[in-house]
């Protein structure tokens, strides 16, 4: 969350000193929606979610997390408790610590960056879950563009079923880079089985408008031998824009906004949303050219 509810810090630590065996300062992050994010310490990240529901799908892919990171992924896995249970209920919610992975969000997407990208999608998309995961049955949770969103579920459908395992929510804020360039994947709780396209098509999620540079730089080591498909590029993307002018739409209704929080959620409506659809088409066209590019 980008402002701290109402929390007992006190009750709060000393869950973590109970249950984990560590204890440290508490300082509160402003990122995301969902949960709201602590650092303890130098060392430990620690995730609040304030009820069950936020809750389920971090807690569903917590062994999916770990086998990723048992299998050399660098990922922030939920530490166990002295119990081995990978969450702590508290009166203010769910609680899980992570270790605390160095690094920042990279500034610019170099090629090498983009290159190591394309290395970890590929690994990935290889990797089957020991745990069962949601599949992608490409539902439209929101009524804009609908349409148009019918007509290319219609036509994805048709195509393989192959699905791999995705990270579904690729953005600047959830990579991290250390001091030695190496990447971290942060945030799998949106995590599925869905074909390729689906983390590919994030790679095009800038303000418009929009290029290949990152897209390119990433299937220069992404196998060439996988199959990718125009149709799901334009699925994966137009669903993500409704989905994103939509959350914000959502931001509107909350209680106790600001001016300013205001001023950003309408912004990043036309941002994120309808100046993204309106232009489609032009996105489209450099995947094209994109795709074409790789043989």
């Amino acid at each position: 969350m980008l402002a701290e509810p109402t929390v007992d810090r006190s009750a709060l630590l000393k869950t973590i000193k109970t249950s984990y065996g560590v204890s440290g300062e508490l300082t509160f992050i402003p990122l995301g929606w969902g949960s709201v994010c602590y650092r303890l310490g130098d060392e430990y990240f620690v995730k609040l979610w304030v009820d069950a529901e936020s809750a389920a799908g971090a807690l569903l892919r917590f062994p999916l997390v770990d086998q990723l990171h048992g299998a050399g992924f660098r990922v922030p896995y939920a530490l166990p408790t002295s119990t081995g249970e990978l969450s702590v209920s508290i009166p203010d919610g769910i609680v899980a610590l992570f270790p605390l992975l160095p690094g920042r969000s990279p500034d610019s997407w170099t090629v090498p960056l983009l290159h190591q990208l394309g290395q970890v999608l590929a690994r990935l998309h290889t990797v089957v879950p020991t745990v069962a995961l949601p599949r992608e049955e490409f539902a439209l949770p929101h009524e804009a563009q609908r349409e148009r969103l019918i007509r290319l579920q219609t036509a994805v459908r048709r195509l393989s079923q192959r699905q791999v395992l995705c990270h579904t929510d690729l953005h600047n804020g959830n990579l991290l880079v250390d001091d030695a360039g190496q990447l971290s994947l942060l945030d799998w709780e949106s995590a599925r089985l869905a074909h390729p396209e689906c983390d590919l098509a994030l790679l095009l999620q800038t303000a418009q408008p929009v290029d290949t540079y990152a897209l390119t730089h990433v299937l220069e080591t992404y196998p060439a031998d996988v199959p990718l498909h125009l149709d799901l590029f334009a699925f994966y993307l137009l669903r993500r824009y409704v989905a994103d002018y939509s959350a914000r739409a959502w931001r509107l209704e909350q209680p106790g906004l600001t001016t300013a929080d205001e001023a950003e959620a309408r912004e990043g409506m036309v941002t994120w949303g309808s100046a993204q659809w309106d232009a489609l088409e032009r996105t489209l066209d450099l995947v094209r050219d994109a795709l074409r590019m790789r043989g």
